[in-house]
C-alpha cells in the first residue's frame, strides 16, 4: 500500500466517476495505470519500412498543404 497525492477536487470528481462505473476509487486507478503499461509508448510505435515507403512516391512538393487541396477538391465537386 502506497500513498499518492492527489488534488482534492480532482480526486473527489473521479471518486464519483468511479463510484458511478460501480468501482471504488482505488481499483479505478489501478486498471487505469494497467492499461496505461499495457499500451505501448507513443515513442516505440515503429513504422514498418513498407508504410513509410508507400508516401515517398507521390512525388508531392515539401510545402503541399493537404487541407487546401482537399478544401479545392470540394469546391470543384460541388459546383
Amino acid at each position: 500500500m502506497a500513498t499518492i497525492h492527489i488534488d482534492q477536487e480532482l480526486l473527489e470528481q473521479a471518486t464519483q466517476r468511479a463510484e458511478a462505473e460501480g468501482l471504488n476509487i482505488n481499483d479505478m486507478i489501478e486498471n487505469y495505470i494497467r492499461n496505461l503499461l499495457r499500451s505501448p509508448s507513443p515513442k516505440k510505435i515503429r513504422i514498418s519500412p513498407f508504410v513509410e515507403e508507400l508516401g515517398e512516391d507521390l512525388g508531392l512538393p515539401a510545402d503541399f498543404d493537404e487541407r487546401e487541396a482537399y478544401r479545392e477538391h470540394l469546391e470543384k465537386k460541388h459546383k
